[in-house]
């Protein structure tokens, strides 16, 4: 049998009861290839101790595991640190023919995780704000949840929370340009999104929504109605999330757009690629369209890349 350990090193104090977990494999593990042997809780950490029957070159199921350590114990026991990535350290070892735990590291992957435009104000915007500020201008919900949504760490989490915020942003604009169908949209069973963004637009507004974007949001609508109804397996991808996110800002533009909304801005179509140039170092390349603004002072553009562990490639 191999050994490996996974420590969940926090940076704060948590309060975190220490106990010991008794693990029965006898009936749920049987025939598992990895089992769990022991969980060590501690006001310092978690351990979570491993055992397979053949030696690990890919630990994604590993990972899998710890993650549904994590989301069991924020549900259950209330154990909020492991909510946010930043306050704890992630380490897997594996036991030697000596006994000893030997870290193990893997390669590294870089990907672009969200994009932040950050305009420079322009009157009529100043304007908005103070107006938003008295309360006599509402914010749509959906711009609220989607920007948020950026915070969130978890990817299962955040694309629903991404397609919520489209969902929200669908409605909101067809109540404000069709008020005769908010009572149908707030009580009845509503048309899906899909339907709301095809042939239910052209007949209202007699105007095709871009098609392949249409079909990007039908795509994530299914994607999301899985992820509500199937295994916590069926986790999205970082580029899944990304580009989830990219298509429902880009949904909610074009109908501030089609609105005549102050929300609208013209930069949101525009691309931000990340470029590799090896040892996980990366170029953020911007469109000339992009760049013109940013040369002139009308806009600065943050990233946040993540980095993240290949499970299934070990550093030599």
């Amino acid at each position: 049998m191999f050994k490996y350990k996974v420590c969940l090193n926090f940076k704060k104090n948590t309060g975190l009861i220490s106990q010991d977990l008794k693990i029965n494999n006898k009936e749920k593990s049987a025939d598992k290839q990895i089992t769990v042997e022991k969980i060590m809780l501690r006001n310092s950490g978690i351990s979570i101790f491993f055992q397979s029957k053949i030696q690990l070159d890919d630990f994604t199921k590993i990972f899998e595991m710890v993650n549904r350590l994590k989301n069991f114990l924020i549900a259950v026991t209330d154990v909020s640190i492991l909510n946010c990535r930043d306050d704890y350290e992630e380490i897997i070892y594996s036991e030697d023919n000596q006994g000893n735990w030997v870290r193990l590291v893997f390669e590294l992957s870089s990907n672009i995780a969200f994009i932040d435009y950050q305009k420079k104000l322009s009157e009529d915007d100043s304007k908005n704000l103070v107006e938003y500020m008295y309360g006599f201008d509402r914010l749509p919900l959906s711009y609220i949840l989607l920007k948020k949504s950026k915070n969130i760490s978890d990817r299962r989490q955040q694309f629903i929370s991404i397609m919520t915020a489209c969902e929200f942003g669908v409605k909101e604009f067809y109540k404000e340009t069709k008020p005769d169908l908010s009572i149908i949209l707030d009580n009845l069973q509503s048309p899906s999104i899909p339907k709301l963004l095809g042939s239910i637009f052209y007949d209202y507004f007699q105007d095709d929504f871009p098609k392949e974007l249409r079909k990007k949001v039908q795509k994530y609508v299914e994607k999301r109605n899985k992820l509500i109804h199937t295994s916590e397996d069926n986790t999205p991808t970082l580029f899944e999330c990304l580009d989830c996110y990219s298509a429902v800002l880009s949904t909610l533009n074009h109908l501030s757009k089609f609105n005549k909304s102050y929300l609208y801005f013209n930069l949101y179509e525009e691309k931000v690629l990340l470029k590799p140039l090896g040892n996980n170092q990366a170029q953020l390349v911007y469109s000339d369209l992009m760049n013109e603004y940013i040369t002139s002072g009308q806009l600065s553009i943050s990233t946040k890349v993540n980095i993240e562990n290949m499970f299934d490639k070990l550093k030599k």
